[in-house]
């Protein structure tokens, strides 16, 4: 396979132009030589099923009892009782530990955290395993855009030796050379990995093609070159650097009591250290304009199928206009109701997702929109997602449609709270962003508040031609020509980049 790079120069703006009825480029090519006829009458089956079925009732919300404290060393404490649940939660979170932070080397926040899951000095190796086993506990090492997470469930009766060994982890991991040296092979195996899959490799061309050298657009594995420059100092100072009191809090979900808690946490993280500077989060731009719309086409040569990865700027959480972002997100494409949904799987039979909400795992500022097609449909595809944008971004969308996006919201809001793990979760997202449990509520009154000029506004930030960008990922001999030749609006240049 050979990695190939397409810039669309021209191709958003004309196809933004497209969705609001012009018809001419510099050559005189009219909207009908651009777009084939296709059957657009839906038959009696698909008239049924675009009759989209009623909103549900609202479901009852009231946020969960937070309690909240320090230990002697200033490592913040979160703990939600939960009396009906017979296990517990207990999670270490350091804040800033995530991917994309700038300040670390790529790769170092993903092989930091594999180390962590490999053994302490007391339990070496598998020994650590073993003694959480015969708790019947289980460890999770998590590591998001934003933060890293270590956690560890077991049953409420095994909170306290459970909680122990969480803290001999993340306060005395096991580093040995020969450790190291295994895991840094793991790492550039990832790395290969997430290089070959369809959907990964879409997203994070998607990225590049957006945002440039912006490092929201790195790949959160590091590339094979980065992974192979990091040592054992560098994983060590970005551990020293983030895993302290300082920069950490503990969050605690479950059927456990106040002073069992405050036990188990005391003795297992009174060792973190205490010394070390606050960090605080990275600023990121929100909209990153490059001047011109830009495309990268990775020649899959082999695929039946290509995958359109469609990716366009958005508010990260706790920014005012989140709330009217996520539901332009919704009815873009995440319900099954949604604009590119109907148009694309109902009238045209191809296969649509998007892929998840904002990336936190990968890049922290973007929604990507995924559409898998036969090859030879790639160009109509592509030009249709991109009709639909631009008829959001000039009109906005209907009050039916904000609504069914605010229900949609509403309703996952409220089931984050349902579990231990959706609350321990969301505890997350309030310390990722220093940020109080008195949040939730005006979280869910901000989507309560979005109204349809909300929604048009995040739209005509967010959907600007010149903000989105996106990659191609197929058998560039079959669709490459049919571009050129039946949709002349999308000049194109094809140069070969290094892997």
């Amino acid at each position: 396979m050979k990695i190939v790079l397409a810039s669309l120069v021209r191709a958003g703006l004309a196809l933004f132009a497209l969705s609001a009825g012009a018809c001419s480029d510099a050559q005189g090519v009219t909207r009908a030589q651009l777009l084939p006829s296709w059957p657009l009458n839906l038959t009696r089956e698909e008239s049924f099923r675009s009759v989209e079925p009623p909103l549900g009732a609202r479901r009852p919300w009231s946020p969960p009892s937070v309690e909240r404290w320090m230990l002697a060393n200033g490592l913040a404490v979160y703990f939600v009782p939960r009396p009906s649940s017979g296990s517990v939660r207990v999670s270490l979170v350091a804040r800033h530990a995530g991917t994309q932070d700038v300040r670390d080397a790529p790769g170092v926040a993903l092989l930091a955290a594999s180390l962590l899951s490999r053994g302490t000095t007391a339990h070496p190796a598998g020994a650590h395993f073993l003694a959480l086993r015969s708790l019947g506990a289980v460890m999770g090492v998590d590591v998001s855009g934003v933060s890293m997470e270590v956690s560890v469930a077991a049953t409420a009766a095994q909170l306290a030796p459970a909680t122990a060994l969480l803290g001999e982890a993340v306060t005395s991991p096991q580093w040995s050379p020969e450790i190291f040296a295994r895991e840094l092979d793991v790492q550039r195996d990832v790395r290969r990995i997430y290089a070959s899959r369809v959907a990964t490799l879409g997203v994070s061309l998607a990225a590049q093609a957006r945002d440039g050298a912006h490092s929201t657009a790195r790949p959160h594995t590091g590339t094979l070159a980065q992974i192979g420059a990091l040592d054992e100092a560098r994983v060590r100072e970005f551990y020293g650097r983030h895993f302290n009191a300082l920069n950490c809090a503990v969050l605690v979900v479950g059927g456990a009591t106040r002073a069992d808690v405050e036990a188990a946490i005391s003795a297992a993280f009174a060792r973190l250290p205490a010394s070390g500077a606050a960090l605080e989060a990275p600023s990121e731009p929100v909209s990153i304009s490059r001047g011109e719309p830009r495309w990268r086409v990775y020649d899959n040569e082999d695929a039946p199928n290509a995958t359109i990865t469609i990716a366009w700027p958005t508010d990260v959480e706790g920014a005012p206009g989140y709330a009217a972002s996520r539901v332009l997100e919704e009815g873009l494409g995440s319900m099954f109701s949604s604009r590119l949904n109907r148009v694309l799987r109902e009238r045209f039979g191809v296969t649509y997702g998007v892929q998840s909400a904002r990336y936190i795992a990968e890049e922290r500022s973007f929604v990507a929109a995924r559409i898998t097609v036969d090859v030879d449909l790639v160009a109509v595809a592509l030009e249709t997602a991109l009709q639909q944008l631009g008829a959001v971004y000039t009109s906005g969308f209907t009050e039916g449609e904000v609504e069914a996006g605010k229900a949609r919201l509403r309703d996952e809001f409220v089931a984050r709270f349902e579990t231990d793990d959706g609350v321990v979760d969301a505890l997350r997202a309030l310390v990722e962003r220093g940020r109080t449990p008195e949040a939730w509520a005006a979280d869910l009154a901000a989507i309560d508040a979005v109204d349809v000029a909300a929604v048009r506004n995040a739209a005509t930030r967010q959907l600007y031609p010149l903000h989105i960008g996106g990659s191609i990922v197929g058998a560039l001999d079959r669709f490459g020509a049919r571009l050129r030749s039946e949709y002349p609006a999308l000049r194109w240049s094809v140069a070969t980049v290094s892997p």
